[in-house]
Order: structure tokens, then C-alpha cells, then sequence
């Protein structure tokens, strides 16, 4: 059966978004069980985007070296030891370094996916590309915290799904067909000058990662915090991320009709804004509604930095900046766990939406100023 490009794209989103996102509050409701801190696991989630930071700047030269689906099929292969593993092995240490090693392994799986979306999609429709891969990995980052949800945290079982995603994912990426290649034979270009050429872009995107794994990780607890079952702080996860469904799209749009810069600075603005109303409406049933809107807004400010980034780069220098974003994403993950924990742990739970305010405040206002620099 031949694969079509855009649905082995899709696969290997899907399968990163939802290893994410039931990984991540998974392995956290566990620590806590075990007595350790939140700033504990705030560190232990942080050990994956230090695996992207500490590979990003070497991808490029590997997909560059091997045929990218080869190098995709084999990280997926030595993702699902590594769930073995950590299913059968549940200890602190393990964890640290096995996800350190995932974030190593799916580093190619993640930027991959994006180099091809750019590359497929024609000039002018980055934005829906963009915004329907995004919405594929949303529904994995929301599938992860309902499986959760639905079968509980104890044994085997929920590594076992996070297994048998990365399973079909190697069968439909190997049988894929007609996927770009991105490097045209030239030499890789380098992921750290990417930073200075597109500051707030990757700005945007350590925002996002550190947004993303300060929720998946705490949100549970602080849900917990204000009284709720370990079940419904995973059904809010599932909520927050569902509600980016819907807004990618829309998000794309933006990105198309008046420019994935004044998109940002809307949707970062919005974020920072509706951060606070967290703290008001946690313990009212209007945190349903609200999680889903509110939540839905953070991945849009991704989208719209994948449609500039689509729009600015091609090629070997799309690689390169691709990598770049896995840089950031590590490096937002890194501080935004780790900073967001401890915060919690000195100041009270209500310091997770206060750190959530300061986060897109600054890319809001970092955004506007750029915007404004380069229209003048």
C-alpha cells in the first residue's frame, strides 16, 4: 500500500504530539504519588526538550547525510525501546535519562514533520498546511491526557499506547512516497545563526514550549491543588489542548490575511490577557469553557511561527532554521518546567497562570516592537 506524503507527515506528528501528551502528565501524577516536589518534576519533564536542545544543532547535518525518512523510521525504533523500558523499569533515574534520550530520538521525528509541511505546501497556502498539521498534532496532544483519563495511571497500559503509536507510525512513514527532499545536496546551514536572523519567530516558539510543558506537567497538580481528582486535572489537559483544534485554523487564516507578525502579537496578547482568569475561574464550572478557549490560543502563536517561517526560508536554510526551533523548544522547555515548578512550590499554585502571564506578556511586547522596527 503507498502512503500518500501528507498522511506520513501527519503520522509522525501525531505520534510525537501524543507520546507527549500522555507522557508528560502521566510520569508527573506518578512523581507525585512518590512524594517528590514540583519542582522535582518540573525537572524531570525538562529532561526531553534538553534532549531536542542538545541534539537540534547536529539534526541537520544527519538529515543531510541520510535519507530523512530512514533517519525518521530509526528514531521511532529507539523511541519504542525507550517506552519499554520506562514501563517496565518506573524509577526516578531511569526516567531522567530515557527522557532525555526521547528527546534526542524525536527530535528528527519533530522537525521533520514541519520541514515537509513547509515544503509541500504551495505559495500562499502555507497558513492552511500549517494549520492542518497543527491540528493533527493537537489532537494527539489532547488524545494523550483522555487515554490517561479514561484508563488510569497504574501499569503497563498507558506506555504500552504510547508503543504502539510509534509502531504505526514506522509502518506509515517507511511505505510513504513522494516526500520532498530538503536538502538539495547542499551543505547544512548553521541552526545557531538562525537565532539572530529570526529572534522573535524562535522567540515564539520557547514561549510555546515552555508554555506547553509547564501545562502538561502542572496543571494536573494545580488542578489537584484546588480540590479536583487526579482524572479531572487530566480532563482539563484534554480540554486546554482540544480547544487549539479549533482555533488553528483560525489561527492559520490570521497568518494569511494580515501576517503571521500581527497574528502573534493578537494571539500572544489574548494569552497573556486570559491567564489571570485561571486563578477566578478554576473552581467554577466555567473553567471548562474557558480552558478550552484560552488554551486553544497558545498553539496558535506556533502556527502563525510556522506560516513566517514557511514564508521567510527554504530548503537547506528551512533545515537549518527547523532545527533552530528545536533549539528553542528545548530551551523553553528546559527553564518553563523547572522555573514554573518551583515557583509553584515557593509561591502557591496560583504562581502557574502568574508565570503564564509574564511568558506571552513578553513575546507580545516583543512581537509589536519587531513589528513596528520592520514597518518603519
Amino acid at each position: 500500500m503507498i502512503i500518500a506524503p501528507f498522511a506520513a507527515v501527519a503520522a509522525a506528528g501525531l505520534t510525537f504530539a501524543l507520546a507527549q501528551g500522555l507522557s508528560y502528565p502521566l510520569l508527573a501524577i506518578l512523581q507525585e504519588q512518590w512524594g517528590y516536589s514540583a519542582f522535582f518534576i518540573g525537572i524531570s519533564a525538562a529532561m526531553t526538550p534538553l534532549g531536542l536542545l542538545v541534539s537540534s544543532p547536529f539534526t541537520p547535518r544527519v538529515v543531510a547525510r541520510y535519507p530523512a525518512q530512514t533517519v525518521v523510521v530509526i528514531c521511532c525504533i529507539g523511541a519504542v525501546a525507550l517506552y519499554v523500558v520506562m514501563g517496565v523499569w518506573q524509577h526516578w533515574l531511569v526516567w531522567l535519562i530515557a527522557r532525555f534520550l526521547l528527546g534526542v530520538l524525536l527530535n528528527p521525528v519533530f522537525m521533520m514533520a514541519e520541514v515537509w509541511t513547509l515544503s509541500l505546501a504551495p505559495s500562499g497556502k502555507q497558513g492552511r498546511y500549517v494549520a492542518a498539521l497543527s491540528m493533527v498534532m493537537q489532537v494527539g496532544f489532547a488524545g494523550g491526557p483522555a487515554i490517561l483519563a479514561m484508563m488510569g495511571e497504574q501499569g503497563f497500559a498507558p506506555f504500552g499506547v504510547c508503543i504502539a503509536a510509534f509502531i504505526a507510525c514506522i509502518a506509515i512513514i517507511s511505505t510513504a512516497q513522494g516526500l520532498p527532499d530538503v536538502s538539495h545536496g547542499n551543505a547544512p546551514e548553521s541552526a545557531f545563526r538562525m537565532i539572530l536572523v529570526a529572534p522573535v519567530l524562535l522567540g515564539a516558539v520557547a514561549v510555546t514550549a515552555g508554555f506547553e510543558q509547564g501545562a502538561l506537567s502542572l496543571l494536573p497538580l494545580y488542578a489537584g491543588q484546588h480540590g479536583y481528582p487526579e482524572e479531572t486535572g487530566a480532563w482539563l489537559l484534554t480540554v486546554m489542548v482540544g480547544g487549539s483544534i479549533a482555533v488553528t485554523p483560525i489561527a492559520g487564516w490570521m497568518a494569511e490575511r494580515i501576517g503571521a507578525r500581527r497574528s502573534m502579537v493578537w494571539l500572544a496578547a489574548t494569552a497573556a490577557i486570559g491567564a489571570p482568569l485561571l486563578t477566578v475561574l478554576i473552581e467554577t464550572p466555567y473553567v471548562w469553557p474557558y480552558i478550552a478557549l484560552w488554551g486553544g490560543t497558545y498553539f496558535g502563536i506556533y502556527t502563525v511561527a510556522l506560516v513566517e517561517a514557511g514564508e521567510r526560508f527554504a530548503g537547506p536554510s528551512l533545515v537549518a532554521l527547523n532545527a533552530a526551533i528545536g533549539i528553542m523548544w528545548g530551551i523553553g522547555g528546559l527553564i518553563g518546567g523547572p522555573t514554573t515548578g518551583a515557583a509553584m512550590d515557593l509561591f502557591g499554585p496560583e504562581a502557574l497562570p502568574a508565570m503564564f502571564t509574564l511568558l506571552f506578556g513578553g513575546l507580545a511586547l516583543a512581537a509589536w516592537l519587531r513589528a513596528r522596527r520592520r514597518s518603519a
